[in-house]
């Protein structure tokens, strides 16, 4: 095991905390695969809106290679006026009403892939007596992708039909949507959906509404083979005994620390995801690389050490799992 402290992988992260299901995210640190399928179709769903919202981050992109998708108001309360377009994106049937635009995402089951031998791809030493180390364990899993479209004219699933190509199509070096990972600024983020450079778009098709054919439903499917990767973290002692990163949290740090010269914080039994910081930042600060967080001292003075869960209950504050009182001297 190499005892460096592993580095972030650069490339795309744009898909916002807020809108993903926290339950769901959650799951994945217990390597839950139902929860694979779920962040899998949010994710879809957070980009496609972010393609087509008001603001969104690919909107502008958009307007100038897509004209025909201006004027979309996504996933918002029906309006009084007939001119308004009303997109609804969803992953469930339930949740939807019954006027279309509409974008339905669905999944076709999964297929599980064993990443490589052992599916270890990352570990590293923590310098503990014990020998504690730790690795990473990845998960990848195959799932097929159905997005339909449904309309009430032919013009307009046609140019929902567009949206899907422009969105998953050459052009997504663009949009850089092959990667859909989730924002930089949420700690411990592991996981992300990979995107193939081709779909298949089906046959259009048409049906009566409630019986009267004055009236039709024209739908149209996109399927795509998307892949999900999670990774979880895996703690064990040189004997070895492999235990999931859980129980009493231990924080290893020292009382004092020197102003200018940065500490590499130690963590045993760590729960996943967790905040580490300072209470007082102009003392000292704490920043994350890679899997482990670093304390940089700044000015002579007392600060707490905090170490907290980053999902849970907010009406009570945080959650504080560790915290240790450390001292600044000037040398």
């Amino acid at each position: 095991m190499s005892d460096n402290v592993p580095t972030e992988r650069p490339g795309p992260q744009f898909i916002a905390m807020a809108p993903l299901d926290r339950s769901a995210l959650t799951g994945l640190f217990r390597s839950d695969v139902t929860q694979y399928l779920r962040i899998t179709k949010l994710a879809i769903k957070q980009y496609l809106e972010e393609c087509l919202k008001p603001n969104g981050q690919f909107r502008e992109f958009f307007d100038k290679v897509a004209t025909y998708t201006v004027g979309y108001h996504i996933n918002q309360k029906l309006g009084q006026d007939a001119d308004d377009r009303h997109l609804q994106i969803a992953t469930f049937y339930d949740n939807m009403q019954e006027r279309p635009p509409q974008i339905f995402i669905q999944d076709n089951g999964y297929q599980y892939v064993t990443n490589s031998l052992g599916s270890l791809n990352a570990g590293w030493n923590l310098n503990t007596s014990a020998g504690h180390q730790v690795v990473r364990v990845m998960d990848v899993v195959k799932i097929p992708i159905d997005i339909t479209c449904v309309a009430m004219s032919v013009v307009e699933v046609e140019d929902l039909q567009a949206v899907l190509s422009t969105a998953f199509g050459q052009l997504c070096c663009f949009t850089i949507n092959y990667i859909l990972r989730q924002a930089p600024d949420v700690e411990g983020s592991l996981w992300e959906v990979r995107i193939p450079l081709s779909h298949t778009m089906g046959a259009k098709s048409h049906s009566a509404v409630h019986g009267d054919p004055r009236n039709q439903f024209w739908s149209v499917s996109c399927t795509m083979e998307v892949e999900f990767e999670n990774s979880i973290l895996l703690q064990y002692r040189s004997d070895p005994r492999a235990v999931p990163l859980r129980g009493t949290i231990r924080l290893s740090v020292p009382d004092t620390l020197r102003v200018g010269q940065p500490h590499r914080i130690t963590l045993l039994n760590q729960p996943k995801p967790v905040q580490v910081y300072s209470n007082d930042p102009r003392i000292a600060v704490v920043s994350q690389r890679g899997y482990q967080w670093i304390i940089e001292p700044r000015r002579v003075g007392t600060f707490k050490l905090m170490v907290t869960r980053l999902f849970g209950s907010q009406q009570d504050g945080p959650e504080v799992l560790a915290s240790h009182d450390v001292t600044v001297v000037a040398r």
